[in-house]
């Protein structure tokens, strides 16, 4: 195990430990070489029982620098280097700031917010659609677990690469029968991993995330309880597409990453609003909307104004009936009324 302090090929010098497995130690390191950079050291530490299985293991670790080197993703770490340090092989590469999503979700109460999993899920799916579309041969990634899926901001990145693999449909079986339990698909066990087993592992990550549930501690495995029983919260949208993600067979499982993706997506996508029904043309001639509301017209003032003359000569016609023909026959019984009101004399006195 490296120390505090520790140069390593007369440019990386180690700050701290971040991490101890069984086949490699992980060290935060800063490199000399471009200004204190910080950068993650990966040291292969296993002791093995046979050159045969060292050989192996130092053949996976030769084969995940190579992977990183040649992929470029946001969502995947950057390599920069890898050489030997007293025969242990060392791969250098970006350093992912953040939590994994093991903590985070230890720490939470109950599980994550379902749009907060959603979210980290879309990103998952679509790095792993990247690695999945390959050439000449896919990437499968075979380690997938909370633990080896920094968050940063809401930004993803896989990391450990230890395990991963390239496809070919013409092997019979995987060489190396690892992978973690509870997160590992059947398939990993006895037969030859494929694209879809990664969609598998997210599909447990998925239920991880929600429910809190350890699939490692487990007493049946590949058997998962429905998320809604153990987390009424979660929509039943999201519910089916664990089920389907989570099948132990493969033909049953979503196919590639993409479709997957395009589910999550719908979840996050709020629903469409309901169509209209449009308003029938208004006909010729309608005077309003065919809505029946009357809109405001300062021009509608002004069409009343025509009325005006026909009003005038209207009360004058009034007037004159009820001077020349009421008015005498009124003062017979009235006879107490002003003078000039009983004068026709006065009618100027009124216009």
């Amino acid at each position: 195990m490296l120390n505090i302090g520790d140069v390593l090929s007369a440019r990386y010098e180690v700050i701290r430990v971040l991490g101890q497995g069984g086949m490699s130690n992980i060290y935060l390191c800063r490199d000399r070489h471009l200004a204190g950079k910080e950068c993650v050291l990966k040291e292969l530490t296993a002791k093995f029982s046979s050159t045969e299985e060292q050989a192996l293991a130092q053949k996976q670790f030769e084969l995940e620098a190579f992977l990183l080197a040649k992929l470029d993703h946001p969502n995947l770490p950057r390599v920069s280097d890898c050489f030997l340090f007293q025969g242990h092989p060392c791969l250098v590469m970006d350093y992912v700031e953040g939590e994994d999503l093991e903590k985070i979700v230890t720490r939470s109460p109950s599980g994550l917010p379902e749009k907060v999993v959603a979210e980290y899920a879309v990103q998952i799916a679509t790095v792993l659609y990247y690695l999945h579309r390959q050439i000449p041969h896919p990437v499968i990634f075979r380690d997938l677990k909370p633990s080896n899926i920094m968050v940063s901001g809401g930004h993803v990145k896989l990391i450990d690469f230890g395990i991963a693999r390239l496809y070919s449909p013409a092997k019979k079986g995987d060489t190396l029968r690892i992978g973690s339990p509870g997160y590992a698909p059947p398939e990993q066990y006895g037969g030859q991993t494929d694209p879809r087993s990664d969609i598998f592992s997210l599909g447990v990550v998925l239920h991880r995330l929600l429910t809190k549930s350890d699939p490692t501690s487990t007493q049946t495995p590949f058997s998962f309880v429905p998320v809604r029983k153990l987390n009424p919260a979660v929509s039943g949208k999201m519910e089916q597409i664990i089920i389907m993600a989570t099948q132990a067979d493969p033909a049953r499982r979503y196919q590639s990453a993409l479709d997957l993706k395009k589910d999550l997506l719908g979840l996050l996508q709020p629903p469409p609003a309901p169509p209209q029904t449009p308003l029938p043309p208004a006909k010729a001639g309608t005077p309003f909307p065919a809505s029946g509301r009357k809109k405001f017209s300062p021009l509608r003032i002004f069409a009343w104004f025509r009325w005006v003359p026909y009003a005038l000569l209207l009360l004058f016609l009034l007037f004159i009936f009820f001077y020349e023909y009421l008015f005498p026959l009124i003062s017979k019984f009235y006879p107490a009324l002003p003078t000039f009101f009983r004068q026709k004399g006065n009618i100027p006195f009124w216009f």
